[in-house]
């Protein structure tokens, strides 16, 4: 398997409905469903941690 280098992700990178969560069926790693919930809390997390140094 590869390493996939992630996409920068800024305050103002648009993130759209790309996939129906309601029809598809898409998995985290830890096996749960992504819901729109989720998806917005992930979204949210990626946005505040945005040009925080680790």
């Amino acid at each position: 398997m590869f390493e996939r280098t992630p996409p920068a992700v800024t305050p103002t990178t648009p993130i759209g409905p790309d996939v129906d969560l309601e029809a598809e069926d898409v998995r985290l790693v830890d096996g749960t469903r992504l819901t729109e919930d989720r998806a917005a809390e992930i979204v949210d997390e990626v946005r505040r941690r945005v040009g925080r140094r680790p």
